[in-house]
């Protein structure tokens, strides 16, 4: 027995008994059912692109700080040596000539020697480039985007006010900034200081050339 006949005995019971029944039409035949679902699948394919767009802009912010480390980790053995630990000496080569060994730490001339590039790439950064004045640079858009507010005889600045009237939330908001400037590769954080990219660049560059 096919839906449409079940539909109409159940209408002749419902007429018979006296009873009121609501009968829906099939979403197949239901006008509405078929917008809603156009709506629904137009609404789904937006929010796919949508969600595609942002992993792209996320994949190629995200390929720009790995360029930026590769090139920072590239000049952290440039500018050290092989040192051996067990021979406790610098090694010119691959390989120990002593022990043989290929396991060497970083040796930096007048700094210190240890393990990997980290903490080679933080004394580069530190020596070379300037980090940037969170609280500034919050100062700066805060008195962009609002008016300043007068007092009588007084003006006062919107970053001065929120500084002084809610220090905590002035302090989320310097480092939401920071964090927001570093998501879109414009600053690079290093030893919980942030810097310039750009500055960065230009540091890679001179020790690149040289």
């Amino acid at each position: 027995m096919s839906r449409i006949q079940r539909t109409g005995i159940s209408l002749l019971q419902a007429i018979e008994t006296g009873e009121s029944q609501t009968l829906a039409l099939p979403p197949k035949l239901s006008p509405v059912g078929r917008q809603t679902e156009k709506r629904t699948l137009g609404s789904h394919r937006k929010d796919t692109q949508n969600l595609l767009q942002l992993k792209s802009r996320k994949g190629k912010k995200m390929t720009e700080l790995q360029t930026i480390h590769a090139r920072l980790e590239e000049a952290a053995f440039k500018a050290t040596d092989n040192f051996c630990y067990s021979c406790y000496k610098v090694v010119n080569g691959d390989r120990c000539p002593d022990c043989f060994s290929d396991d060497f730490m970083r040796h930096l001339s007048g700094v210190g020697v240890e393990y990997g590039t980290e903490w080679v790439i933080r004394h580069l950064i530190s020596q070379n480039c300037q980090p940037v004045d969170g609280e500034e640079m919050f100062e700066e858009i805060l008195d962009e985007s609002y008016e300043e507010v007068t007092i009588g005889c007084c003006t006062f600045s919107p970053s001065a006010i929120m500084k002084e009237l809610d220090p905590t939330a002035f302090r989320i908001g310097v480092t939401e900034n920071l964090d927001s400037l570093a998501e879109d590769c414009q600053l690079y954080e290093s030893d919980g200081k942030y810097y310039q990219t750009t500055d960065i660049e230009e540091m890679l560059d001179e020790i690149e050339s040289e």
